[in-house]
């Protein structure tokens, strides 16, 4: 599992998510949620450095999100929950089981751009 407010590079990420999936299954690696990548940008690469925190929470008067302390004095910002991750990598890796980290990428970029999957 991904250590909260410890310093990857998103390839660490998309590394933990696919090697989780082949371990233990698509079911378990649902169960690991409740968190969100963090970076300075949302234009996030491969190689970018980023951040495991907390979801946001959500303020009950303005409806304004509330970053975690860590990622708010970092000065970050969300850039992917969990379940997008979950959801790309999974599709991704069911189409093609050996996909780079760069498809991996791609397929999340895509996602992210088009709200539906890559076909790869």
């Amino acid at each position: 599992m991904l250590e909260k407010n410890r310093e990857y590079k998103f390839y660490e990420v998309i590394n933990e998510l696919r090697e989780k999936y082949i371990e233990i299954g698509e079911k378990e690696l649902y169960k690991d949620n409740n968190w969100c990548v963090y970076a300075k940008n949302d234009d996030i690469y491969l190689n970018s450095n980023c951040y495991i925190d907390e979801y946001p929470e959500i303020d009950d008067d303005t409806y304004e999100e509330k970053l975690p302390e860590f990622i708010f004095k970092k000065e970050l910002e969300l850039v992917f929950r969990d379940e997008l991750l979950q959801d790309v990598v999974v599709s991704a890796l069911k189409r093609k089981e050996n996909a780079s980290n760069e498809e991996l990428m791609e397929a999340v970029n895509y996602y992210d751009d088009n709200d539906s999957f890559l076909e790869l």
